[in-house]
């Protein structure tokens, strides 16, 4: 395997030193001196001859690094056994400065994992969740294209976006990828997900690739928005060709979304297998084909057969890396204010049904909450690596809080007036406790009717304070029973 990056510095630095480093950590008390090449730092922060001799250069060497099968492997195990280390802080467990070393470690590699990262999960358990600032500096001033983490989005902005990634059972590494990125400027959202095809050497490599070229090229890139989408398209396509070493021949699934905010049209390329959904939270529908043609099973080489019939199974036609041209294709799509934009992969999508617990979701007070499980359950039960970003309008509580008061008094589904559920889920609470307050519990059971006319569930939090408020009033036995009993759903479901 060709060592661009003379990741061998770091395995001759390791021997003899590796497991008496690992046994320190376990123990909670680092006593010997091996921090530059077990947890290495980007460079520019260290000024000793050893710590430039052992920083990382590039983004590029570091994903080169979590790919090594020695040195990666090393690295997570090294970040697991201090999420198992309990009663003990990153500087009774380092001292100063070896402590902020960590630390700054820790935000490069989960710059490149993501928030589902371990990585992630060392930085929230010892920092608090502060990644360090110094090291993201660093990297803005790379250039660094930031994907598989979800951009914090000013609040002003009247739309909200989820994103995550969970590997399958088994796997350390997603072979998924994704990017959100909001241009500011341009008042642009920008949206990829990208399926690396599992049989390929390093599906990882090349949907973490696919992603990266997208934000770079798109930000770069002249012409109207289909042009700059179809020019990054090529630019995903060609520098997953030229994925070399032990990644080479890799190819990934695309799915490419951008959304000028100000308006209620989106840009959509596809290609493979992910797709694109979009409408209102219990209407949701593909508006992506996907590129797939029976093919033939085989095992080793002999067609498998069922009753002497052969067996097909779906085979991906079209892929970012393949060998053979691609040609890009961008379409617009309606994306109305109370529409839903979803992007998944396969790992997702496989469940044909998925979209049907979207209602009990944007129904809900905890949207983020419910997504990530909806994620991980798909992981779970397709045993596949399942990635979704999400995208919903959040409008104003004044023009929404009218809508609801319409509605209720029509019994009339707030949808049909353009507000989606996680719209319209907030006014409904306020609205509730505000009755609850003034003794108007027979209007509390009308808008209890309406939310389950209409598919709004709450919470157990919000439910539990309900139902003390009532109890302090005393006096309304059957609604004190009703409150109980939507807990206990709450609790079930």
């Amino acid at each position: 395997m060709t060592d661009t990056f003379d990741l061998k510095r770091f395995i001759e630095a390791q021997v003899g030193i590796y497991d008496a480093a690992l046994s320190e950590l376990r123990t909670g008390r680092k006593r010997s001196h091996w921090m530059w090449f077990i947890f290495p730092q980007i460079d520019g922060l260290g000024t000793s001859d050893t710590s430039r001799r052992f920083a990382i250069k590039s983004l590029e060497e570091a994903r080169e690094y979590l790919g090594h099968p020695i040195l990666g492997n090393r690295l997570r195990e090294c970040a697991q056994v201090m999420i198992d280390l309990e009663g003990k802080s990153a500087s009774e467990i380092f001292g100063y400065p070896d402590d902020l070393k960590f630390r700054s470690s820790m935000t490069l590699f989960s710059f490149l994992e993501g928030n589902g990262s371990i990585f992630r999960s060392v930085i929230d358990k010892y920092f608090g969740g502060e990644a360090d600032n110094r090291t993201l500096e660093i990297l803005n001033r790379l250039g660094a294209a930031r994907i598989n983490t979800a951009p914090r989005l000013p609040e002003s902005l009247d739309f909200r976006v989820f994103a995550e990634r969970v590997a399958k059972g088994g796997r350390e590494k997603c072979g998924d990828s994704f990017a959100v990125e909001f241009l500011e400027q341009d008042q642009i959202l920008v949206l990829a997900v990208a399926d690396g095809v599992s049989s390929s050497p390093c599906d990882w490599k090349a949907s973490e690739t696919a992603c990266e070229a997208i934000l770079g090229r798109f930000k770069s890139a002249g012409g109207s928005i289909a042009q700059r989408m179809e020019n990054a398209a090529l630019k995903a396509h060609n520098a997953v060709l030229q994925v070399g070493g032990r990644c080479a021949g890799s190819i990934t699934s695309l799915t490419f979304v951008v959304w000028p905010i100000t308006s209620d049209e989106i840009y959509v390329l596809n290609v493979g297998d992910s797709r694109v959904y979009a409408g209102p939270d219990n209407a949701l529908e593909q508006i992506t084909s996907d590129d797939v043609q029976p093919v033939v099973l085989k095992r080793n080489g002999e067609v498998v057969l069922q009753a002497g019939v052969p067996v097909f199974m779906r085979g991906v036609t079209r892929s970012v890396g393949q060998i053979e041209a691609l040609e890009f294709s961008v379409q617009t799509h309606p994306f109305r204010s109370n529409d839903v934009l979803l992007l998944v992969s396969d790992g997702i999508s496989k469940n044909e049904a998925f979209t049907s617990g979207f209602p009990r979701v944007f129904g809900s007070a905890s949207i983020g909450q419910g997504l990530s499980q909806l994620v991980a359950e798909s992981a779970q039960r397709n045993k596949d690596d399942a990635t979704m970003i999400a995208v919903w309008r959040s409008h104003g509580n004044t023009a929404v809080g009218s809508i609801y008061e319409d509605c209720l008094v029509s019994n009339s589904d707030f949808r049909s007036a353009g507000v989606s559920a996680t719209h319209i889920v907030e006014i409904i609470k306020s609205d509730l406790l505000n009755k609850i307050g003034k003794n108007k519990n027979d209007e509390v059971n009308v808008a209890l009717d309406y939310a389950s006319n209409f598919g709004i569930r709450f919470d157990r939090d919000f439910l539990s304070d309900l139902l003390r408020k009532v109890i302090r009033q005393g006096t309304d036995r059957p609604l004190i029973a009703r409150l109980r009993d939507l807990i206990r759903r709450a609790h079930t479901a």
